[in-house]
């Protein structure tokens, strides 16, 4: 993957980090402690990049009880119908957005069909994913961005 920052709401999101003290990026680090092995094994086993699982350091900062107000839940922060179309059940009693082994796996599964959907590549449909909330289905956008242009604003 390119980690080139030549973004300037990338570079404000580097920024944040960085201004924050070290006892959220420790809290981070201890949390993920419990969870990255076991997600760096599985997206090894499916072939995908390893920095892949690095992504609930922004979705949740490893905090499987993480809530939005979006409603987005656990590790991954899936939307109930996102969680839903992957296979996560959610009831009153239990949800399995919070359970880190069935999300993991459904969000390594939703991954893969995004990278598939853009010919591979991991790098250009975060701007669609990340904000949460676009669930499964493309948002209007992706009808004009490409690849080679990946330009999308104001989701």
């Amino acid at each position: 993957m390119d980690h080139s920052v030549d973004n300037a709401r990338v570079q404000a999101q580097l920024d944040w980090y960085v201004r924050h003290p070290p006892r959220y990026i420790d809290r981070v680090v201890e949390r993920g402690s419990r969870y990255l092995h076991y997600i760096i094994n599985e997206t090894e086993k499916r072939g995908l990049p390893s920095e892949l699982a690095l992504l609930p350091v922004v979705e949740s900062a490893f905090d499987p009880f993480a809530y939005s107000h979006g409603r987005a839940a656990g590790l991954w922060q899936f939307i109930p119908s996102t969680g839903k179309y992957f296979g996560l059940t959610q009831s009153w009693w239990h949800d399995d957005r919070r359970d880190v082994i069935a999300a993991t796996d459904a969000a390594l599964t939703y991954l893969e069909r995004l990278a598939n959907r853009f010919d591979g590549d991991y790098t250009w449909p975060w701007p669609l994913i990340i904000p949460g909330g676009a669930g499964p289905y493309p948002a209007p956008c992706v009808v004009t961005a490409t690849p080679e242009n990946p330009q999308i604003t104001g989701l």
